[in-house]
């Protein structure tokens, strides 16, 4: 009777959510990763590509050392180290809610097709609690949106190279953002991502040694794999499916997908949190497993949290609550 009741009312948010959004076409996007638009085998070409980033992660995950920041009230803003064609897109944005008397900063990144605002409530919690939160704006979303969308839809679609591109992009305007908060004279520094949001968080966690506490909302290992099976992401599927199978589109966004860099974690003094729902149908449950699974055979210390509820359900009454008391025992004692 509850699972039934959970699952009414996770379909019933995610419509909210979701609405009608049309199939979208398979496009390779090569250009928006640096290759040559009118490759004879993009597949191939993608493939390798990804192959090739992975090995060379460090540098491909590392933005320009200086950069100018402008704050203007909470209001954080600089150049984004991507450049796009849409203009919009190219200024990195952030509300800052600062605690001055503390030396310990987080970083939240919000879920897909998220309003930003809606993630103000965890950053004023973390505030009361001591803690500085900068709540970053996801390329693609809000002002940053493309005029001719209504929605992120850019970030996160049938465009494979573009899809790459901003997910690298949102990688690279965190540790920027990581930058601006120790040249403020924050010493520790926490991150926070929930569903697309945790992929960004764990591509940065991995990457950057300064990260001391990394926290999961939703997580899952495979970013072909979770776009694939998602119920969010179905029209995007239909775009895809007939023209590459599940196993090349995971090969095609290994590049970020978080197992890639598991074994990046191995050895650090990293606090870790991933959070679960076990009704969860954007990403299903053995995709989180999957990374679990990852965790254990590189020998790397986590906690894991599990509630019975859907992926937008996590954001309501107990278990918003529950995933915020396990979040600041981490940043308690990891920060």
């Amino acid at each position: 009777m509850f699972r039934r009741y959970v699952r009414w009312r996770e379909r019933s948010l995610a419509s909210l959510e979701e609405g009608s959004r049309a199939n979208e076409k398979l496009e390779w996007g090569l250009d928006c990763i640096g290759l040559e638009a009118d490759a004879d085998d993009p597949l191939t070409t993608m493939q390798a590509f990804a192959r090739d980033q992975i090995v060379g992660s460090e540098k491909y995950f590392a933005p320009m050392s200086s950069i100018d920041f402008l704050l203007e009230g909470d209001h954080l803003t600089f150049q984004s180290p991507v450049n796009t064609e849409t203009a919009s897109n190219n200024t990195a944005h952030a509300r800052v809610f600062e605690r001055r008397s503390s030396e310990r900063a987080v970083i939240i990144l919000h879920h897909w097709n998220a309003i930003p605002k809606g993630y103000d409530q965890l950053a004023i919690a973390l505030r009361a609690c001591g803690i500085t939160a900068v709540r970053m704006t996801l390329p693609y979303h809000q002002h940053r949106r493309a005029p001719q969308t209504p929605g992120a839809d850019y970030m996160l679609s049938a465009n494979l190279g573009r899809t790459i591109r901003s997910c690298r992009q949102a990688v690279l305007e965190t540790r920027l953002a990581v930058d601006w908060l120790l040249e403020r004279g924050y010493k520790r520094i926490g991150v926070v991502g929930a569903s697309i949001g945790s992929c960004i968080a764990s591509i940065v966690a991995a990457h950057d040694s300064r990260v001391a506490a990394a926290c999961f909302f939703l997580h899952a290992s495979d970013f072909g794999e979770a776009v694939w099976t998602g119920r969010a992401t179905q029209h995007i599927r239909q775009g895809l499916e007939g023209k590459i199978t599940l196993k090349q589109l995971n090969e095609v966004w290994s590049v970020i997908s978080p197992i890639s860099y598991v074994d990046r974690f191995a050895g650090r003094d990293l606090g870790h949190l991933i959070v679960t729902a076990t009704e969860d149908e954007v990403l299903l449950p053995h995709l989180t497993e999957r990374i679990v699974e990852a965790y254990r055979q590189n020998r790397i210390h986590y906690t894991k949290k599990s509630y019975r509820c859907g992926h937008y359900t996590l954001a309501i009454m107990p278990y918003k609550l529950y995933a915020l008391a396990a979040l600041l025992k981490l940043l308690k004692e990891s920060l």
